[in-house]
Formats: C-alpha cells, sequence, structure tokens
C-alpha cells in the first residue's frame, strides 16, 4: 500500500466528529500479522499523540461479547476494520449490542468496500484495488501490443466486478474470458478442485480461445 493511502486514512481519523481537545482511543479490529502491522504504525505515526490505538486480534476467537468488553473498558470512540473478518465482527458485534452503531467505523485494507460494508452502520473506507479495465488498458500501452482476449480466473464473491469489466473492456474492443473456480453451488472449494479448474481452463483459454494475456 503506498503512503498516500496511509495519508487519506488518517485525515479521514482526524477530520470525525471528535472533540479536539480530548485524547481518543480506537480499536483496531485485524489479524496481528506483519503486513497489518505495518498498516497500523504508519497510521499511529501520522496520527500523533492524540490518538490511541487498542489492537483486538481477528486471527483469535473474538466473538461480539469479548470484542463489547474491550471497547467499553477502553473507552472506545470508534473502530478501525481491516480485513473482512473484521468487517463481519463488525456487523455481529452492532448486533450484540446497539451503541456500537453510532460509533464511527473506517475500513481499510479490505477488497470490494461498497458489497462488504453493507448493512454496517455509520462508515467511511478507502477503496484501494485496481480496477481491471485500467490494469488491461494500461498494460496495453505499456507493452505496446495488440490485446483483445483476456483470461481471468476469479472466485465468486468478484463477479459483479468481472460483469462491470465487461462492459468497460467491451468500449476498448477487448473481451474478458472469465473462469469462476468457486462457483458450483459448494459452500467451500477444496483445492484440488480449483486446481483441476484452473488447469483445463488455462489450456481451453491458450489453445482454444487464443488470449493475448492472462490476468493473475
Amino acid at each position: 500500500m503506498q503512503k498516500c493511502t496511509f495519508i487519506i486514512a488518517v485525515a479521514s481519523l482526524l477530520t470525525s466528529p471528535f472533540n479536539a481537545a480530548a485524547l481518543h482511543h480506537l480499536a483496531v479490529l485485524m489479524p496481528e500479522n506483519e503486513k497489518f502491522m505495518t498498516v497500523l504504525e504508519e497510521m499511529r505515526k501520522q496520527a500523533g499523540n492524540d490518538y490511541r490505538f487498542h489492537v483486538i486480534d481477528m486471527k483469535k476467537s473474538a466473538n461480539p461479547e469479548d470484542i463489547a468488553a474491550q471497547c467499553k473498558s477502553n473507552d472506545i470512540q470508534a473502530l478501525v476494520l481491516m480485513d473482512t473478518k473484521a468487517i463481519k465482527a463488525a456487523l455481529k458485534l452492532e448486533n450484540f449490542d446497539s451503541v456500537f452503531k453510532a460509533l464511527p467505523k473506517f475500513v481499510f485494507m479490505t477488497l470490494m468496500v461498497e458489497s462488504m460494508t453493507q448493512g454496517l452502520s455509520n462508515v467511511a473506507g478507502i477503496k484501494f484495488e485496481i480496477p481491471f479495465y485500467t490494469i488491461v488498458t494500461k498494460f496495453r500501452i505499456i507493452s505496446k501490443n495488440e490485446i483483445k482476449k483476456v483470461g481471468i480466473f476469479y472466485r465468486k464473491p468478484f463477479t459483479s466486478i468481472i460483469e462491470e469489466s465487461k462492459k468497460l473492456l467491451k468500449k476498448e474492443d477487448i473481451a474478458i474470458l472469465p473462469v469462476c473456480v468457486d462457483c458450483d453451488g459448494k459452500q467451500r472449494t477444496d483445492t484440488e478442485s480449483v486446481l483441476k479448474i484452473m488447469n483445463n481452463s488455462l489450456e481451453n483459454m491458450v489453445k482454444i480461445e487464443k488470449i493475448d494475456v492472462f490476468l493473475a
């Protein structure tokens, strides 16, 4: 993630309706690993001494009762949500105790912010994924190659993005040939099945469909 994203993230915190003279306590719901800790440390630096970030690790079992207790004991005034598990936990938290619906919530490090945060109250988010349209058209310019067909594997939650990209790229005379790896109706798709789908589909894309580029 680029530096500008950190600046935007902290700017959204600083412009929230907090009392400027007070010390602000924020709960950060996230997996406590290196990637997310790096983001958190940068936010701490840019936010300054007026903000305290209390981490609630999503890698551990954090039920709504536990999260609510930690938030109340630390006088939490807002939630910072990183990763999908954090958003789901916040939704459960609002259902568990309606008090948390009024807390400001800031979503970072999460794909498909709009769809993932549906049902969550008082929320703002940073959208950082790069649209397929931009990736493909910029690659065409950089490579200086004719691109007419683009192959891609995707998961079911990305269906709406794929459909939107199809419409946009059609205007550029570029076709997307998508293959969903988990749209067969099963709740969970094992690795072996996914690899089988990918192997069979890739051969078809290259030999039959004759794609010009594959988007991984």
